[in-house]
């Protein structure tokens, strides 16, 4: 059972992202969360162009269930696998809808810290990335990403970066 837990903390985690990165600005974050559905959980409806989408966990028919405001629905199994097969399958589903979405794909133990009323990476997760670099850059860029999508910043602009070292 706690295998299972942590399985489901972390895919669920990977569906999170994708909420974080197109659900429009709601007080408190209240868009982004996972809605319970009869069936199991579900994000509410994504925006992306002209369309919406929706990810849910079906728990009773075993599978995550994408359906677009257009009418295409694609399934996957929820089937042992690790997180990392999980967001691969994910992103490439994604992508084979039209609905490509960048999303950081470590898991996310950085949380927002009221006090210091910042995001904060943990020391642990850094220490225990297999590329501390790599996560260190992942998390910047990621949150400059969001911080230029809620600011309204022009998002293309380069920050300069030491020699040799290419976004993550």
């Amino acid at each position: 059972m706690r295998d299972t837990y942590a399985t489901l903390h972390m895919w669920s985690q990977v569906i999170g992202k994708v909420a974080v990165v197109l659900a429009p600005p709601v007080n408190h974050s209240w868009g982004v969360s996972l809605q319970v559905t009869a069936r199991g959980l579900s994000t509410r409806p994504l925006p992306h162009g002209s369309r919406s989408f929706t990810m849910a966990f079906d728990f009773i028919d075993h599978q995550l269930v994408v359906d677009t405001s257009d009418g295409h629905r694609r399934v996957q199994p929820l089937e042992p696998r690790t997180v990392a097969d999980f967001y691969s399958d994910v992103m490439a589903m994604l992508q084979e809808m039209a609905l490509p979405v960048k999303i950081w794909p470590m898991p996310v133990d950085a949380f927002y810290h009221p006090e210091l009323a910042e995001f904060v990476l943990p020391y642990e997760a850094v220490r225990t990335a297999a590329s501390p670099d790599a996560a260190i850059i992942a998390f910047v860029d990621s949150t400059y990403g969001r911080g230029a999508s809620l600011g309204g910043w022009d998002a293309a602009l380069e920050v300069a970066r030491p020699a040799g070292r290419a976004p993550v």
